[in-house]
């Protein structure tokens, strides 16, 4: 359909393929709360490089993270397991220049989807009072969500980093947690599904992966 629209009317359209090709191309860095995915590859690289008699040569963490990027769309961190160290790191990641270079949207397990449109306002640097931007983060389905410092400085600091950015650079953050009104949840019969850790019959994950 994309094609269909810009050939459709070349001498309107055709300043949007710039733009389409963005979008077709995302880069995107996803901070979850479970990490599914990368105990997987380490397991296979692991075997590869057994088989190879070769040990895995260290490399300097930001530097490799940052080309990881140069192969895959979707690059993936654990946080906010009790780990300051590995939170911390992930702000000093998003800190470095080159990273706005690297990634175009920031999806956070943590962050609920139901506040996107304030959460872009906010990230975008409007007059967004925080209170009501932190809902996001503390209204969610996960109770250690609003437990989590680390959600504190992350939100803000990416709306700090894109206030110095050019529109075109500037860094989306994506909430990842279904959309609950808990504004709309009296008792617990209200909240069946959310508690199995389901949301109207949709698994988490799934929902996180049909947001991105």
């Amino acid at each position: 359909m994309l094609y269909t629209t810009v050939q459709s009317d070349p001498s309107t359209e055709i300043s949007k393929i710039p733009e389409l090709l963005r979008i077709l191309h995302r880069r995107w860095f996803v901070v979850l709360l479970l990490m599914i995915v990368g105990p997987t590859m380490n397991c296979s690289q692991t075997q590869q490089n057994g088989a190879e008699g070769a040990e895995p040569a260290p490399e300097p963490a930001v530097e490799a993270i940052l080309a990881a990027f140069d192969k895959y769309q979707v690059v993936a961190m654990p946080e906010a397991h009790g780990m300051k160290d590995l939170d911390d790191f992930i702000l000093t990641l998003i800190r470095t220049p080159s990273f706005s270079d690297k990634v175009d949207d920031i999806v956070v397990e943590c962050g609920n989807s139901l506040y996107q449109p304030i959460l872009d306002r906010y990230i975008a640097g409007e007059n967004i009072p925080f209170t009501d931007a932190r809902k996001v983060w503390r209204n969610t389905t996960q109770a250690m969500c609003d437990a989590s410092g680390f959600f504190e400085q992350l939100f803000p600091l990416v709306r700090a980093i894109n206030q110095k950015l050019p529109p075109e650079q500037r860094l989306r953050v994506v909430a990842g947690d279904p959309p609950i009104d808990w504004d709309q949840i009296k008792t617990s019969d209200d909240l069946p599904t959310i508690i199995a850790g389901r949301f109207e019959g949709m698994p988490r994950d799934d929902g996180i992966a049909a947001v991105m």
